[in-house]
């Protein structure tokens, strides 16, 4: 099979990292996951885990953005993409939700923030912290695993959000270069 040139920022380039993320999407549901119990050792390493604050605020207000710029998008393609991303990021925050109610992680909830001024100023602040976030996330995830901080069955359990949030890496990357060739 040769390789075929692809513009960024041709129709054929906005179509293709599209279609390919909404093909790619899976439709599992949090409230179906099935939480593995834990031993009091492992609940404690994971409650006291100091994070919890932080990534449920930030997956609920990145949803937010996400949705935000769905909303504005004109372009039904584009439209359809972002608005699955957002679907994605607020079932991130959905599932952040019961894992600390499943194990009784305390978690101080901020106050619902406006909605952006400028969602794709918002979306695009978003997705590069969750870049550089998931880059983190990724390595400490695998570290986890690899020791045995987390028990194999939670770490299974992030597995479709690791994938997630390649995708969206993936995505946004591609909808940053077809965005800088019609910005110029």
């Amino acid at each position: 099979m040769s390789a075929v040139a692809l513009r960024p920022g041709s129709d054929e380039h906005k179509h293709l990292f599209c279609s390919e993320f909404v093909a790619t999407h899976d439709p599992f549901r949090p409230d179906q996951i099935a939480w593995p119990d834990l031993d009091d050792e492992a609940r404690k390493r994971l409650v006291d885990l100091p994070v919890w604050d932080e990534a449920v605020s930030t997956e609920h207000e990145t949803a937010l953005k996400v949705q935000a710029l769905a909303r504005v998008e004109s372009d039904p393609v584009l439209r359809e993409a972002i608005g699955l991303q957002g679907y994605e990021e607020a079932r991130h925050s959905q599932m952040l939700d019961l894992l600390t109610r499943t194990y009784g992680i305390p978690v101080t909830k901020r106050p619902e923030p406006p909605a952006p001024p400028d969602a794709e100023w918002a979306f695009l602040r978003a997705s590069y912290g969750e870049q550089f976030d998931s880059f983190f996330a990724f390595g400490l995830f695998a570290l986890a695993r690899d020791s045995g901080y987390f028990p194999a069955g939670l770490v299974k359990v992030f597995d479709p959000i690791m994938q997630e949030e390649a995708r969206h890496i993936l995505f946004f990357s591609n909808w940053v270069a077809y965005r800088r060739a019609h910005s110029s």
